[in-house]
């Protein structure tokens, strides 16, 4: 069915197949490759590559010269589609990646992920688990990224481990929960007080609201957390803009609100 419907649509720019569930869709990408090459962006649930030529840069036919952004939900150990990915689409700025489980091959992750390093102008990084962070990347991996002017995460408690290693100069740090998950400041605070170098240019730090439905006990602590990291960012005429709460499970939302699509 996907095959026809890509048939029919020659002039496709925007390919969205995802599912709630954390199973999701596979969809192969040289099927893509092949009847909707002129893509500018994809948002994929899993992927799956049918011809092992296509994970050799040197034999892959994965082509996509206009890809402008994408995102993969489901990211498998590994993920060794992605050296061709960034060979084949040197137009590509945005990447979304998003981790469903706890056990990966951290450095074979690197090694593709450190493909795109040298072009990527905006990373967002999260974790499909509320209890699980996102695979510890090395200090190597977070300075090989050059170009990159916006970080997104989906938790604040690895910022501590990442900016100090970063030597691009964002300009954009945003902070964006998992929906349904709130976010308790400190290690925020922590992380920007460290004065990490590339928060020198930093113009605008994205972060949600006090949850709406934190615990009456917790509500003053929270909204003084949150009046302290308000202030750090006047005092240093930064622009702080208030993100969304997104409701538990509309993760279609949160994409809307990560990408520009």
């Amino acid at each position: 069915m996907l095959r026809r419907l890509l048939g029919a649509s020659p002039g496709l720019r925007s390919f969205c197949y995802i599912s709630e569930s954390l199973l999701g869709v596979s969809v192969d990408l040289e099927l893509l490759a092949e009847f909707a090459p002129n893509l500018e962006d994809i948002v994929l649930g899993t992927v799956v590559i049918l011809d092992s030529r296509t994970l050799d840069t040197q034999t892959s036919t994965l082509s996509f010269p206009k890809l402008r952004q994408l995102a993969l939900r489901h990211i498998d150990a590994g993920a060794p589609y992605l050296p061709s990915l960034a060979l084949n689409a040197p137009s590509l700025n945005t990447l979304m990646l998003s981790f469903a489980w706890k056990n990966f091959d951290v450095s074979k992750l690197e090694q593709g992920l450190q493909t795109f390093a040298d072009h990527l102008k905006v990373l967002s990084i999260a974790s499909e688990t509320p209890f699980y962070c996102s695979p510890p990347f090395s200090p190597t991996f977070w300075s090989s990224f050059t170009t990159l002017k916006t970080l997104i995460v989906d938790k604040d408690n690895y910022l501590l481990a990442t900016l100090p290693h970063l030597v691009s100069s964002l300009q954009r740090l945003i902070v964006r929960p998992r929906p349904g998950q709130s976010l308790g400041f400190v290690r925020l605070l922590k992380s920007l007080e460290s004065s990490a170098p590339c928060l020198a240019s930093l113009q605008e730090l994205h972060f949600p609201p006090v949850h709406p439905e934190c615990a009456p006990a917790r509500l003053g602590e929270l909204t003084e957390r949150h009046l302290r990291v308000t202030d750090w960012c006047a005092e240093r005429g930064i622009q702080v803009v208030t993100t969304p709460f997104i409701p538990e499970h509309d993760f279609l939302g949160y994409l809307e609100e990560v990408l520009d699509l």
